[in-house]
């Protein structure tokens, strides 16, 4: 029988320690992660556990503000993805378990749903999807599909013609710009937040502070890059890095930089000399911002590089099914 726990402080320990070796895991389901923005996001989060052994982790707040119903919860809208964060053992049969038992914690508190973002494939060290074949099997129907785009490091296709030529082309012109890591936090949060108002009168999800702190904290998995020239910052990224993946977080350029073609020369740093082999660059999500519409010309761009399409799968969680 599953027993869930709802997670409450001084779980820290416990909680974290399983995020570290579960199959997709990933250092934003860390507490000290998740809790930077806590007073946004009011924590639902439970443990499952199976003869007093820890066997899932499911991060989770309440629906916000009044968008919708107040009794949903939600898997999870301050992170890029939710869902149920599992060990090597699961299996499909003990997945059904934890399915069950969440249904009937939800059933027992009056949530209406759940909203759930499942862990994209390419976070899995080892195969997770137990949690989609429980939640069909259950009849949960899909409800939304995001896009991102991926490539893994040193296999094919390899750069499309068009942006090899202009990637060698911009190291040619732009021979003296330099790329590296970057460690000044102020001139990259001020270089994104203008980026973001100038293209799309936004604002950067984490603010400075924020920033700062996290990366204070996940030092080896919170990393920033850039390119310089004569002492000029023309264009920056963040990657978050996870045991397979790099993500790019932020991306973001001056207006000479985009000429320069700046953060091409940033990602192709990243593809040809950072990142591991084998592991794969997330480029991110390829939708238009606040709809469930592919940006074309956005995904192209991804494509040119060799990326292809990753769905991440949300889904409806209900015990009425």
């Amino acid at each position: 029988m599953i027993e869930v726990v709802a997670f409450e402080p001084g779980l820290e320990g416990r909680w974290n320690q399983f995020v570290e070796t579960a199959k997709n895991g990933h250092f934003m389901f860390d507490r000290r992660y998740m809790d930077y923005h806590q007073d946004r996001f009011p924590d639902r989060s439970l443990m499952f556990l199976k003869k007093d052994q820890l066997v899932a982790l499911l991060p989770a707040h309440e629906q916000l503000g009044n968008k919708g119903d107040p009794r949903a919860i939600i898997s999870h809208g301050g992170l890029s993805f939710g869902g149920f964060i599992t060990g090597r053992t699961t299996s499909a049969s003990l997945m059904l378990e934890i399915v069950d038992a969440l249904l009937a914690l939800m059933k027992e508190n009056g949530w209406s749903h759940l909203r759930y973002a499942a862990v994209p494939h390419i976070y899995h060290a080892y195969p997770a999807e137990e949690d989609l074949l429980a939640l069909m099997t259950r009849g949960a129907l899909r409800i939304e599909t995001k896009v991102s785009c991926a490539l893994r490091i040193g296999s094919p296709p390899g750069y499309g013609k068009s942006r090899r030529n202009l990637i060698n082309h911009a190291k040619r012109e732009a021979g003296t710009i330099e790329i590296g890591e970057f460690h000044d936090v102020a001139a990259f949060h001020g270089l994104v937040s203008r980026f973001l108002e100038r293209r799309h009168s936004a604002t950067p999800v984490h603010s400075r502070d924020e920033l700062e702190l996290l990366i204070g904290r996940f030092p080896d998995h919170m990393k920033m890059f850039a390119a310089h020239r004569g002492g000029e910052l023309l264009a920056a990224e963040m990657v978050y890095i996870s045991p397979t993946c790099y993500r790019l977080q932020y991306k973001a350029s001056t207006e000479e930089g985009g000429s320069l073609h700046a953060s091409d020369l940033i990602e192709d740093y990243l593809i040809q000399e950072y990142a591991e082999p084998g592991r794969w660059l997330d480029f991110g999500t390829s939708m238009i911002p606040g709809s469930n519409t592919l940006d074309t010309t956005l995904i192209q761009y991804k494509e040119s590089f060799g990326a292809r399409a990753v769905l991440q799968s949300v889904y409806p969680v209900s015990y009425t099914h």
